[in-house]
């Protein structure tokens, strides 16, 4: 008889993945598709949408709590409670995620499985161990700075309940055995990239088109950003140390991958601000491509020569860095979490102090002024460590030894 395996998405979005799903989504539905059935029956719980009736797979496999009477009674008096007490009941106080976790504990307790795996926010984690105090629990950590992230009393528990650990970065495992010895198993399993389907001669074509497109001529140098519109990603730094260049005479030229309407905590005023910036300092320099689907990514890619990922105080494993890479675009970014163990310095990108973004943009740009001749090497070294890290074939089989180590 197989084991069986649940993988619950903390993270508020639907497996298998739409069309504006993130990576987390299509890391767990690749995973549950490549989990060996021989040894395994597996299911997984994540957010139900509408869009999924457009979907073709298997249901008895991907799951999704639905609306109905009791959702709706519980909402209202949800509603009603003052958030303390929701903070002290549930360890956290948005409705709609209390509902999302209420109904996915209790699809899990009807399917009784013999391990949880848990993605992404540790309140879930901790409602699943209460709920079936007879699985075996892993909580599959998705970030860096752990202490920081769950607090000290959460670490004790998080020990005390486990029966192993995964990150998507090394950080994370290194903390969790300083802070105390641990006697289960522990494994860094990094994300995965897309295979590349397209040929040299269409990604050219496209870095044609594109720049064409938005007006930018082929002797540019275009720095990239994807992801949310938020003052932890330093977009306004990219900006400023922009307007420095282009105030000396430099052509630099920013292409945005995102749009701030699928944000599920959009910070406007920031938003505004950039723009407020872009019209006064950046006109015809900025170029706003709105949201881009998996399918598309290419375009985005192919028509910039650097990624800029620029997060003040955590990173973990960027899928924007990964997918940059993938494309030979070397990467600037901050030199914290994930970012540290992706980037080598002068190899594949460039890291910068996350303490004095702005100046240390303007330095990185100006080494990569002085060294045009290095950029083939960097996007070759960029290409080779995708290949040699990256691969969703080695996701895969460092998720099913771990699974392994766990049943044996």
């Amino acid at each position: 008889m197989s084991n069986k395996i649940l993988i619950a998405s903390g993270s508020r979005h639907t497996v298998p993945p739409l069309k504006h799903s993130p990576g987390v989504a299509r890391i767990i539905y690749t995973l549950a598709n490549h989990i060996d059935r021989d040894k395994y029956q597996i299911r997984v719980i994540s957010k139900d949408h509408l869009d999924l009736a457009q979907l073709d797979f298997n249901t008895g496999i991907f799951l999704h709590p639905k609306v109905n009477l009791k959702t709706s009674i519980l909402e209202h008096f949800l509603n009603k409670m003052p958030y303390r007490i929701l903070k002290k009941r549930y360890g956290f106080t948005q409705v709609d995620r209390i509902l999302y976790y209420t109904g996915l504990v209790n699809l899990a307790k009807e399917e009784k499985p013999d391990l949880v795996i848990t993605f992404m926010h540790f309140e879930l984690f901790k409602m699943l161990v209460k709920a079936l105090p007879n699985s075996k629990h892993v909580y599959f950590f998705r970030s860096t700075d752990l202490n920081g992230r769950i607090g000290k009393e959460n670490m004790h528990y998080l020990i005390k309940h486990s029966s192993g650990f995964l990150a998507n970065t090394k950080e994370p495992i290194k903390e969790l055995k300083q802070f105390k010895t641990i006697s289960f198993p522990t494994q860094t399993i990094y994300n995965s990239t897309l295979e590349q389907t397209k040929t040299n001669r269409v990604l050219v074509n496209t870095r044609k088109e594109i720049r064409s497109k938005f007006n930018i001529a082929g002797d540019t140098i275009v720095i990239g950003f994807a992801g949310r519109f938020s003052e932890e990603k330093s977009l306004f730094e990219l900006f400023e140390a922009i307007k420095e260049k282009r105030n000396r005479g430099l052509d630099y030229q920013i292409l945005i991958a995102g749009d701030i309407k699928y944000e599920k905590t959009p910070n406007h005023n920031y938003f505004e601000k950039l723009k407020n910036f872009e019209a006064k300092y950046l006109k015809n320099a900025v170029h706003w491509m709105g949201w881009v689907t998996h399918a598309d990514l290419h375009l985005f890619y192919t028509a910039i020569d650097f990624a800029a990922v620029l997060s003040k105080y955590r990173e973990g494993n960027s899928m924007f860095l990964l997918e940059a890479l993938s494309y030979g675009k070397p990467v600037i970014a901050t030199a914290i979490g994930g970012n540290q163990e992706a980037i080598t310095n002068n190899k594949n990108g460039f890291l910068i102090q996350s303490t004095s973004i702005q100046k240390e943009l303007v330095a990185a740009l100006t080494h990569v002024e002085n060294n045009k001749g290095m950029y083939e090497e960097w996007s070759q070294n960029a290409l080779a460590y995708i290949q040699q890290e990256h691969s969703e074939q080695i996701m895969i089989n460092k998720f099913n030894c771990f699974l392994d180590k766990i049943k044996s």
